[in-house]
Formats: C-alpha cells, structure tokens, sequence
C-alpha cells in the first residue's frame, strides 16, 4: 500500500483560503482607529480650519458622528470632509459643543478632546493661538 498524500492542486486551494481570511482579518484590523490617533488627526484639520481662516476667511468646523465638515461663513461652501474614523466629543468650558467656529485670525473657543464612551482627555486646543496639548496618560 502507497501513502496517501495532497496533491499539489489541493494545497495550493488551501493556501489560497487561507490567503483571503488572513486579509479580510487584517483589513478590520486596519479600519480600527486607536482613540489617540483620532484626536491627532483631529489636531490636523483643527490646523487646516485655522490656517483656511487665516487666508479665506472666517471657518466653522462642524463634527458629525466620525466625520468633520468644514465650512466658510462667508460664502458657506465646503471646504473640506475628514474622515477621523473614530466619535470624538468636544467640550468647552465643560459643556459639550458639535461646532468651531474660528475667526480670520484663526481663534476659536478653547476646547478639548474626549474619545466617545471615555471620560479621558485626549486633547486640549487653545483656541487662542491654536497650541494643541496631546495628554498622555498620566495627565488625565
């Protein structure tokens, strides 16, 4: 008797299954946005809002759900959308707020930054100068 063995077909079928569950796990795993990481990409549209300010004019920054919208007031055409792949929440003065407003000298409210569902601060953006503080563990 002659041991049975795959064949090479058989292997190479298996492979390949393997091959697209190793993708599509690796492909959640890439959609997952760490809280820090949506707070610092958070930081770079709050930069663009007060840069666009500056330049164009008086800016609002209206966050909806994991997604920011941004906007002029002078002439309401949208300036951009800005994917943060995470819910962020936004307080001022302890009271939670959805929109910036930043003036043509690109200062806004100061604010800061919490991931949805956690009471730890992410971020603290003055809005006087636009200085962003990313707090690291110890500081919340």
């Amino acid at each position: 008797m002659t041991p049975r063995s795959f064949t090479l077909l058989e292997t190479l079928a298996v492979l390949m299954l393997l091959g697209l569950v190793a993708g599509w796990g690796l492909a959640a795993i890439d959609r997952s946005v760490s809280p820090q990481l949506a707070a610092d990409r958070f930081a770079a549209v709050d930069a663009r809002a007060r840069l666009l300010a500056r330049t164009d004019g008086p800016q609002v920054l209206v966050l909806e759900g994991t997604r920011a919208q941004l906007a002029s007031l002078d002439d309401d055409a949208r300036t951009g959308s800005f994917e943060l792949n995470a819910s962020l929440r936004i307080e001022s003065n302890d009271q939670p707020i959805d929109r910036i407003v930043y003036d043509r000298l690109a200062q806004s409210v100061d604010f800061t930054v919490y991931a949805e569902g956690n009471e730890a601060a992410l971020l603290h953006v003055h809005g006087l100068t636009g200085w962003t503080e990313s707090l690291s563990d110890d500081e919340r």
